[in-house]
């Protein structure tokens, strides 16, 4: 049964929904939430971590999916639809023009971009893809075979294409506008989607490190107390003597 939700919902994380239903503009999803088929989803969507989806879904634009997500198969996005790290997306997806995919994603065969895609790098791509103009990628990445590059396509090297028809095919199409570069805001942004995985483990390592630190003055704290403590029970212990001592000499001079 159809359910239609109005604009702006936010749900909580672990929700399931089935297949057909509406979603409106500006819904909030929480972490893992999962979905059924055929459903349509208006603009500005936010899916939470670890989502789930299905199937001939209707994602409209300026949508962001967060990292971990999975997509099934035969979906549209709408215009400048922003995927996370780490983002699966099964066969034969249509994506709209301006969509920006993070590092690690897998994209299925015969998916078709639009215009002005932006990849980061480490992506698995499937057999087939077609590209739209003007798309800049972000090397490394991870091809197969079959692929159809646009005009004005950017940032891939000879190693990032394994079949010798795609290396041609690349470059035939940069040979037909040798000077173009992509307009500095692209470049900056597919590297900005290539850094975010390094800077995260630069983080972890820093936290690590300042675990470390905090764990080392912990120890060293805990010793300090411990030599303290035993000081002032040694000083206890030779005030308790010396009054033992002075007690014996009293009872000798008597």
């Amino acid at each position: 049964m159809r359910t239609v939700f109005g604009k702006d919902s936010k749900f909580g994380a672990g929700d399931t929904f089935g297949a057909d239903n509406v979603f409106g503009k500006g819904s909030e999803f929480g972490a893992g939430d999962k979905f059924g088929d055929k459903n349509a989803f208006g603009k500005k969507q936010s899916f939470g971590p670890g989502s789930e989806l299905g199937s001939y879904e209707n994602v409209g634009a300026y949508s962001k999916f967060q990292d971990g997500t999975v997509i099934g198969g035969y979906n549209m996005f709408g215009r400048e639809v922003e995927f996370g790290r780490r983002v699966s997306i099964g066969k034969k997806n249509v994506f709209g023009f301006a969509n920006q995919f993070g590092s690690n994603d897998q994209l299925g065969a015969n998916n078709e971009f639009g215009r002005e895609g932006l990849f980061g790098d480490k992506i698995m791509f499937g057999k087939n893809q077609e590209f739209g103009s003007r798309t800049t990628f972000a090397s490394p990445e991870y091809f197969v075979s079959g692929e159809e590059f646009g005009s004005r396509n950017w940032g891939l090297k000879d190693s990032d294409l394994p079949d010798a028809m795609d290396r041609k095919e690349w470059h035939m199409q940069m040979d037909k506008h040798p000077e173009y570069i992509p307009e500095r805001a692209w470049r900056k942004r597919v590297l900005t989607l290539h850094q975010k995985e390094a800077a995260k483990k630069a983080l972890v390592k820093v936290q690590a490190a300042a675990k470390k630190q905090t764990e080392s003055n912990a120890r060293k704290a805990k010793a300090i107390a411990a030599i303290e403590k035993a000081a002032i029970t040694a000083e206890a212990e030779t005030k308790r003597l010396k009054k033992v001592a002075d007690s014996l000499q009293q009872i000798k001079a008597k």
